[in-house]
């Protein structure tokens, strides 16, 4: 729990920092108004922008992230069968199915899908800031398997990620313009911060050519298995050998 411990203590100092900010800001530019709701949004408004651009890219992050979403919630719904898609979190010679984990990423991409969504419709803002929280609480659960090893194991977790709702959505809506859009996007960068104090896996996937390889001179014709490793804090793939030899 001590990496948690040095992520809070962070969250913490980041907050008195924005206290500590002057209260009256009184050279902030004033801030546009989202074109559905009429809310003031979390930017400001330029003069001569059009808004076509910006649509565009968003439209295609809202389609992307959808697929995306469709499909990572549905290769991870179950087990896989097929020992070619078993992969493992590896640390101290424990080894510890992926499938909790990808599960996790597969419902922080359907947050992150959420929040694309709302965006598209609302603009950032205080109201958009209920599904940017849901959209870390997926995020703080990514960090939290990471960290326990490829499941989570503590059901106090549950309680931590309760009063970061409570603080983080209280501040959103007591702190004005500019600090709240400071405020929400400072504690999502610990997020970025937290993987570092991450522990270090290793990543071994086992599989087994649906054929038999052809007959050489090193190996007998039979079915080898093939392993992956990608060690933690080392490039990918530089102890991976196998698939560049005997293919898919």
């Amino acid at each position: 729990m001590n990496q948690i411990f040095t992520v809070l203590v962070l969250f913490l100092l980041l907050g008195l920092l924005l206290f500590s900010f002057p209260k009256d800001l009184g050279d902030a530019p004033p801030q546009a108004i989202s074109r559905l709701t009429g809310y003031k949004a979390w930017h400001p408004k330029v003069i001569g922008y059009t808004f076509q651009m910006s649509d565009a890219m968003t439209f295609l992050a809202f389609l992307t992230t959808g697929v995306a979403s469709y499909l990572s919630l549905k290769w991870t719904e179950k087990l896989p069968l097929n020992k070619s898609y078993a992969s493992y979190l590896i640390k101290n010679g424990v080894k510890v199915s992926t499938f909790a984990f990808n599960r996790m990423i597969a419902y922080y991409i359907a947050a992150t899908f959420i929040a694309v969504t709302a965006y598209m419709l609302l603009d950032v803002g205080k109201l958009w800031s209920a599904t940017g929280i849901v959209h870390n609480i997926f995020e703080i659960a990514v960090m939290v398997t990471l960290h326990f090893g490829g499941k989570i194991k503590s059901h106090a977790v549950f309680a931590w990620i309760g009063v970061y709702v409570l603080i983080t959505f209280s501040l959103n809506m007591w702190l004005k313009w500019p600090q709240d859009a400071a405020w929400f996007k400072v504690q999502g960068v610990l997020f970025y911060l937290g993987y570092i104090s991450l522990p270090q896996y290793s990543f071994y996937r086992q599989s087994f050519p649906r054929h038999p390889l052809p007959r050489h001179n090193y190996f007998p014709r039979q079915y080898i298995p093939r392993y992956f490793y990608f060690p933690g804090n080392k490039n990918v793939g530089e102890l991976c050998w196998g698939n560049f030899f005997f293919g898919t």
